[in-house]
């Protein structure tokens, strides 16, 4: 009984983890969300176990000392789950009080030690991520000219033949300008790229340094997933049968499948020219 009062408790939790992996997973640029979703990830945590007047009064939410017991809820008003405080009120003749007195202290220990784990580890408070934002269409009334400024002093090279006052000057139109015909939905950088592409009643593009410099920053990543696929991408490519390949063809086949890839194409639909069908067949036939 005690074995399935914690799976249920895991089945209620570990979700809460899901939507923010799920977008450390994503392969297109989402820097710009990335601070908000780890503090959605951290609130929902914490409103399972800490008081919600110490959560409201919290100016910063990684300053709240959640480990101390004296913040946390009381057993009654713990969160875990529904499933769980209907079998936990079925099998109490089956379990004992002091299995069900540890089992809410394991689950303190449990929603306490994953807040440590996510302060810890993720960059809640990263002012790179606070500035990350300036990429939010939906937010463009919120955001500042300040953290394009923060970008140009980290990396000098997105601002390269730009002039930093007309870049000002057209943030400050795009931030009041009416964009209710433009798709927010979509990904991030061709956003972006539509934006750089709207014209003035001149037929001149209203934010092109501007969109040229949001671009560049959707090239950030937000996390090491794209990495981790170059590498599997390399090990299913280059393996023991093919281990001579050389290091130029392997990032020619590399670099080919990931424009494919791109563009949703296949591999079986490639056209390939006959001068390359006859390369290959003199290739075969001379070995």
């Amino acid at each position: 009984p005690s074995s399935k009062l914690y799976a249920l408790l895991l089945q209620y939790a570990l979700p809460k983890f899901l939507n923010a992996n799920l977008m450390l997973q994503r392969e297109d640029p989402v820097i710009h969300l990335m601070q908000r979703r780890m503090h959605e990830v951290a609130t929902d945590l914490m409103v399972a176990f800490i008081k919600p007047d110490v959560l409201h009064k919290a100016k910063n939410i990684c300053k709240v000392e959640h480990h101390r017991r004296s913040v946390q809820k009381d057993r009654e008003d713990l969160m875990i789950g529904e499933q769980t405080t209907v079998y936990l009120e079925s099998a109490k003749d089956k379990l004992n009080k002091s299995v069900i007195t540890t089992f809410f202290q394991d689950v303190r220990a449990f929603y306490s030690s994953s807040l440590a784990y996510i302060f810890e580890k993720l960059p809640m408070q990263e002012d790179a991520l606070e500035h990350a934002e300036v990429l939010d269409v939906d937010r463009r009334i919120k955001s500042k000219f300040s953290s394009i400024r923060y970008w140009h002093q980290r990396f000098k090279c997105l601002l390269k033949g730009i002039n930093l006052e007309d870049l000002e000057i057209e943030f400050n139109k795009f931030q009041v300008d009416n964009l209710s015909g433009l798709d927010t939905s979509i990904r991030i950088d061709v956003l972006w790229q539509k934006i750089s592409q709207v014209k003035d009643m001149f037929g001149n593009a209203k934010y092109l340094l501007l969109g040229t410099f949001m671009k560049s920053l959707c090239a950030l990543p937000h996390s090491n997933a794209d990495s981790e696929r170059v590498f599997s991408l390399l090990r299913k490519n280059k393996t023991e049968s093919r281990a001579s390949m050389s290091r130029k063809l392997l990032n020619d086949l590399i670099v080919h499948k990931m424009r494919m890839q791109a563009a949703g194409e296949s591999c079986y639909s490639f056209q390939l020219s006959d001068t390359i069908l006859r390369k290959a067949t003199h290739k075969s036939t001379d070995c």
